[in-house]
């Protein structure tokens, strides 16, 4: 009778035990679950956060994209007008063609007052900005006179 009471506890015991075991395994894979669930929670608010950004590029690629076609339409409509104007008369082309070498001599000129009926003083002062600015000139002016590639 004892060994059916002991049989009856550790049997009872055994089924408790695997009940607990069983229980805690249960818990392991709601724990494993729970975290798969917040790693795909996590990895679909990235891909959402770069979702966003290339947007975003794309909006800023498209605004410079509308920018550089507006800029272009703009610079295609303003030859056009100038086009319209006409051929400018061969008097006015000389003309304008005489302001290079004008404004060079000119400042050649000034360079030569100054340096010769300037005060000692007056010299200092002014000499060497003005001799900057004729360098500026002469080298901005005829500095690169090499022939262009005909297209």
């Amino acid at each position: 009778m004892l060994d059916t009471i002991l049989t009856v506890a550790t049997g009872g015991a055994s089924g408790l035990l695997g009940s607990i075991v069983s229980k805690g395994f249960s818990i392991f894979d709601n724990i494993q679950k729970e975290k798969k669930e917040q790693r795909q929670h996590e990895r679909a608010i990235e891909m959402h956060r770069l979702d966003a950004e290339l947007k975003s590029q794309e909006q800023e690629n498209e605004l410079m994209i509308a920018e550089a076609s507006a800029a272009a339409e703009m610079r295609r409509a303003s030859y056009e007008h100038d086009a319209s104007a006409g051929k400018p008369s061969k008097f006015v082309t000389n003309i304008l063609r005489l302001v290079r070498p004008i404004l060079t001599l000119s400042l050649i000129g000034l360079v030569g007052a100054i340096y010769f009926y300037a005060t000692p003083t007056g010299k200092l002062e002014i000499e060497s900005s003005v001799v900057f600015m004729l360098s500026g000139a002469i080298a901005w002016w005829f500095g690169d006179r090499g022939q262009s590639v005909k297209k």
